[in-house]
């Protein structure tokens, strides 16, 4: 598989680029995204054999104590289906820097941990079709039964789909550190502080030189700084930034260059307290 682009930046910030609401065409793969010679994003595709229809139907999350509002997590889904919704062309940011990751892992196995991890549509059909996809191996986090039930029918040997809680550090026993680590669409659904308390914990989460990828919304008032910041201060050298503009989605990504930490386990990273945006 190619690059999805050229050069990855050390030691500054990278800065913001804008996606253009681009239509693609399917023939056989999935839209995606590319990096271009100069730097800038440009239309293009991750090809993608597993062309696996995902159930839409409206489906209720699992009740649970922890949860202070419950949403339907599976209809959730339901604008993947528009390739060219904001979420479509998010998931295609965030694909993006998985493959970018992986494209600079180092030889050997490659520890994956995906916290919140839906339908695992971020990262398993990559999987199937990426050089490195046979040297993944890790856990997805996922509370929903049925989003489990897909993930689990789509992840490969050596993919583990729990349903767990995954604020808490008990769920991430034996699954760190990680040389991949994801965690997307959660920022915009738990508080700043639990947010601010998520990135601080990477050095209990990835092994040296791992890859980074987070979601959040710039909706006013706008966390990414913030964000930013806060990984920054974790030990996180930014690798990637790519926003949609104003008010719309934004994708990070990093390599992890601080101290590693020992897990601490019985801790709560995050709670979710409202419901994601559409």
């Amino acid at each position: 598989m190619a690059r999805l682009r050229k050069g990855i930046p050390t030691g500054r910030r990278a800065r913001p680029r804008q996606v253009p609401r681009l239509r693609f065409g399917f023939r056989g793969s999935l839209p995606g995204l590319r990096w271009s010679d100069g730097g800038g994003l440009a239309a293009g595709t991750i090809p993608e054999t597993d062309r696996v229809a995902i159930e839409t139907a409206a489906i209720k999350r699992a009740p649970s104590v922890r949860l202070a509002a419950v949403t339907d997590w599976a209809a959730w889904h339901t604008p993947y289906d528009d390739p060219d919704s904001a979420l479509s062309h998010r998931l295609r940011a965030v694909r993006a820097e998985v493959a970018s990751g992986l494209d600079r892992a180092s030889e050997g196995p490659v520890r994956l941990l995906s916290l919140c991890a839906g339908r695992g549509l971020d990262v398993l059909p990559l999987l199937s079709v990426h050089a490195r996809g046979p040297d993944v191996r890790g856990r997805l986090i996922e509370l929903d039964a049925r989003n489990v039930e897909v993930s689990r029918s789509l992840a490969p040997d050596g993919i583990e789909v729990p349903r767990a809680d995954a604020g808490s550090t008990d769920t991430y026993i034996d699954a760190v550190p990680a040389d991949l680590l994801l965690l997307c669409g959660i920022f915009g659904n738990i508080s700043d502080e639990d947010v601010a308390r998520t990135a601080g914990a990477v050095p209990q989460l990835c092994a040296p030189g791992a890859t980074v990828v987070w979601t959040r919304s710039t909706h006013a008032p706008d966390l990414t700084p913030a964000v930013r910041k806060w990984f920054a201060e974790a030990g996180v050298v930014e690798t990637a930034f790519v926003t949609e503009g104003a008010g719309g989605w934004a994708v990070g990504a990093g390599t992890f260059h601080g101290q590693p930490q020992p897990l601490v386990p019985g801790c709560r990273l995050f709670t979710f307290t409202r419901r994601p945006p559409a």
